[in-house]
């Protein structure tokens, strides 16, 4: 029946099930650890049948109760992990494929594009397909065979042997693969490229074209850590920028800072009032201030504070302070 056929099993297949992690594990350690401790630890390492053994065998080595185990697992089998990939994988390659391997682990993801442009490979798709069958840990993330992977444990460990070994080159490749997701139309992979490559004008470019689609779509911590990666004087030269971080505080909730911040880019920049810059900040205002009505009314505020405000001369005005030790004042009365 089975006559010249050939089955191919892939590191998929054999990963382990949060079921089969939890009896591997009360099989070979003295105390039994929770189900979710297991069911997390086979997580961090997807099912891999050697970490969980390598860890097995570290837990085994220390005196710690099972819980204590538990909690350390995850950490104290770094070292080992370690140590087998460099004595199993990478010392027994060659050191092209070494190079490969270490520069293509900065990508999430991959494609024949992100390769060819990355590792200087003429055929991106051939290389990944031949890493592939060498079992070097790659795994298909689409049924085309377009997108790869490492094994997470695989890939962290080559991200940190690359910051070993290829130091220097860093900043250059991952400038080479921000340019090559902006090229496919993925603005916030190469945002993270960007941020690691350290190029701040890099970063602020990506930024200036593409942050308020990324705003929209609510990537938003991405962008508060780009914001935070950009000097000061580059917001400045930039006042969308600073619009931008601006809007994050207001989705945050942080109302007081968005005042603050708007205040001193007005302070600093010059001739802002002159252009619609300057308008587009007042409606930021007067969008926080609308929302902190709203708040007042649903606490109990009456009506009249709200119409106090509105004599004020603007809604914008619910941010200067008197009008706020008005309101105050009338409803400690």
């Amino acid at each position: 029946m089975f006559r010249d056929q050939l089955l191919e099993i892939g590191s998929q297949q054999l990963a382990f099930t949060h079921q089969e992690a939890k009896q591997f594990f009360d099989c070979r350690l003295s105390s039994p650890i929770e189900a979710a401790e297991s069911s997390r630890i086979c997580d961090d390492v997807s099912g891999w049948a050697t970490a969980l053994q390598l860890i097995a065998l570290s837990a085994r080595q220390n005196t710690h109760s099972a819980h204590k185990s538990a909690r350390r697992l995850a950490g104290i089998n770094a070292s080992h992990l370690s140590d087998y990939l460099v004595d199993e994988v990478l010392d027994n390659v060659d050191l092209a494929t070494r190079h490969f391997l270490l520069k293509s682990a900065i990508l999430r993801s991959m494609n024949d594009a992100l390769i060819t442009r990355v590792t200087g490979e003429e055929n991106g798709q051939m290389r990944l397909e031949e890493i592939e069958r060498q079992g070097l840990f790659l795994q298909r993330m689409d049924d085309t065979g377009e997108w790869f992977c490492y094994h997470p444990l695989f890939g962290n460990f080559l991200r940190q042997r690359c910051q070993w070994e290829l130091a220097a080159e860093l900043p250059e490749i991952h400038r080479a693969a921000a340019e090559s997701w902006m090229a496919q139309g993925f603005p916030s992979e190469a945002i993270h490229h960007a941020l690691a490559a350290g190029d701040a004008l890099m970063l602020r470019d990506i930024l200036l074209n593409h942050a308020w689609s990324l705003f929209n779509h609510s990537e938003l911590s991405l962008l508060e850590e780009s914001l935070k990666a950009l000097p000061w004087d580059s917001l400045l030269e930039n006042p969308q920028l600073v619009l931008l971080q601006a809007w994050l505080m207001q989705s945050q909730h942080r109302y007081g800072e968005v005042n603050t911040l708007l205040a001193r880019a007005e302070h600093e920049i010059k001739d802002i009032r002159e252009g619609t810059m300057h308008a587009e900040f007042n409606a930021l205002r007067a969008q926080v201030a609308i929302t902190m009505v709203i708040r007042m009314k649903r606490n109990g505020w009456q009506n009249w504070h709200w119409k106090s405000c509105r004599r004020a001369g603007s809604i914008a005005a619910l941010w200067q302070p008197r009008c706020w030790v008005k309101c105050c004042t009338a409803k400690a009365n």
